[in-house]
């Protein structure tokens, strides 16, 4: 079982006890969300086919991101023959793919009371890559995971 809250009232340079106790009404469901956009009081995020086509911060009244070459956290996919820790690496262009060429589809999308979530899966060739986008209901961040799978 997860638990998620929000820990308010913590001080910049300290800490906060919080405690668990049993609920008198069950917690608020999760809702399965259609389309493309999450939003909260500070940013509305709008999903591409290769990551975020907007990042629009509502107080500044500004879009943050520039999509004409490459989607808000768009993965990149390069060569680098060798080994790393060993020489210099050359990256190359040969094998280049990005998550915009690809299949990326939504496998899951839901609003809950403390987060709204999206799940994208892509197969590369030689992996399955999974980001996952969180922004917070009452938090000004948005957080993104990539994760390497197979």
């Amino acid at each position: 079982m997860d638990i998620a809250f929000l820990a308010e009232g913590v001080p910049s340079a300290g800490y906060q006890t919080y405690y668990l106790e049993p609920a008198n009404t069950p917690p608020p469901q999760i809702k399965p969300l259609s389309g493309e956009v999450m939003e909260n009081d500070c940013l509305r995020v709008a999903l591409g086919v290769g990551g975020l086509k907007s990042l629009y911060d509502k107080r500044l009244k500004l879009e943050v991101l520039k999509t004409d070459k490459f989607f808000g956290g768009e993965v990149l996919q390069f060569t680098a023959p060798g080994a790393g820790w060993d020489d210099t690496e050359i990256v190359t262009t040969k094998d280049f793919d990005k998550t915009s060429h690809l299949d990326f589809p939504l496998r899951s999308f839901d609003q809950g009371p403390i987060m709204t979530t999206a799940v994208r899966e892509a197969r590369f060739p030689h992996f399955r890559l999974r980001q996952t986008f969180r922004l917070y209901s009452s938090l000004d961040p948005l957080e993104t995971d990539v994760d390497i799978l197979d």
